[in-house]
């Protein structure tokens, strides 16, 4: 009888250790598991933003393409930092990064340019902390985080389009548009094509001409929308448009090189297609993207509106095929 209840007690006590060995699993599960997952999910988070400012500096830093993607290379890794990550060094000439979220998480990040310098992929890589499955030999585990962010010309735009056009083709002898380049906006009396002189009528509505001139279209344009032509010079609403805009600069905007992205003179303008001198009147064309000027003068007595081109970025849906001196749009493609 003796010999039975030590079994039974011996029994008991592996059963309760086998019950440890599982309990103490299912904890690792749980607890180092969620971890893990939220781990994740915050580099997740700060790899996609880490990616689409890099992607933003892409399109607006200026030089060659090394230089594009050594500033996207250190704007992907500031934004890291701005989101709680440690830098402990970067190297610019394999675009690499050694990081830590605490004493003990550390990692690399690497930075690299999947289509030139039209996308920016981050992969994120840290050795997390486990707990519980330290018992089981483990006290680490490497959780990744990948993004890429791509860039092309906005399909659409949203508030403050102003209601001029900006002509399809380019001038003899150059390849595209050219940042801190002069165009003309608007075409003089005697050189308008049959009656147009790129004003538009965006919601045909005439009355409201002078307000969108001044103060900006509030819709949506998209590019294949087709919009009516405004014919004719109507000296009184563009002088006023055009005068109360520059009027409104806010001050800080002395030269186009500084210039403040929320001042009345920056303007995005549609670009249309070169079926515009062809037509007669008040006509329909079509619009095929969009651009961003800075307004530098407005000849009053020729009616001539000068502006700098200027590079701006959005988030509406991209044409990715389309022109870099259009309004680029930036958005996550993984």
């Amino acid at each position: 009888m003796k010999k039975l209840i030590k079994k039974e007690k011996g029994s008991v006590t592996i059963l309760t250790a086998l019950a440890m060995v599982v309990l103490i699993g299912f904890s690792a599960l749980a607890i180092d598991g969620g971890n893990l997952y939220f781990r994740h999910m915050n580099l997740q988070d700060i790899s996609d933003a880490s990616a689409l400012a890099g992607c933003k500096e892409l399109i607006k830093s200026q030089g060659n393409d090394n230089k594009k993607k050594e500033d996207a290379f250190d704007k992907a890794i500031d934004y890291m930092e701005h989101n709680g990550i440690t830098v402990i060094s970067r190297n610019k000439h394999n675009y690499t990064a050694m990081i830590k979220l605490n004493d003990n998480e550390t990692g690399e990040v690497l930075v690299s340019f999947p289509d030139g310098t039209k996308e920016v992929k981050v992969d994120l890589n840290i050795d997390t902390t486990l707990y519980f499955a330290r018992i089981f030999g483990s006290s680490s585990s490497e959780v990744a985080a990948s993004a890429i962010a791509s860039s092309g010309g906005a399909s659409q735009y949203t508030g403050g389009l102003v209601p001029l056009s900006f002509f399809w083709g380019k001038e003899e002898g150059e390849e595209e548009y050219k940042t801190g380049i002069e165009y003309e906006l608007s075409l003089t009396s005697g050189d308008g094509e049959s009656g147009n002189y790129g004003f538009l009528d965006i919601d045909e509505n005439p009355n409201k001409f002078y307000e969108y001139l001044a103060d900006g279209y509030p819709g949506t344009l998209s590019v294949g929308d087709e919009v009516q032509t405004y014919p004719g010079v109507s000296a009184g609403l563009i002088d006023r448009g055009i005068e109360d805009r520059i009027s409104n600069c806010c001050g800080n905007c002395d030269e186009e090189e500084n210039f403040d992205p929320d001042c009345s003179r920056v303007v995005i303008v549609p670009i249309v297609s070169d079926f515009f001198e062809d037509n007669n009147g008040k006509t329909w064309i079509e619009i095929v993207g969009f651009a961003q000027f800075y307004i530098i003068d407005y000849d009053k007595k020729d009616k001539i509106l000068t502006g700098v081109f200027i590079e701006d970025v959005t988030h509406s849906p991209s044409l990715f095929d389309a022109p870099q001196y259009m309004v680029q749009s930036v958005r996550l493609v993984q």
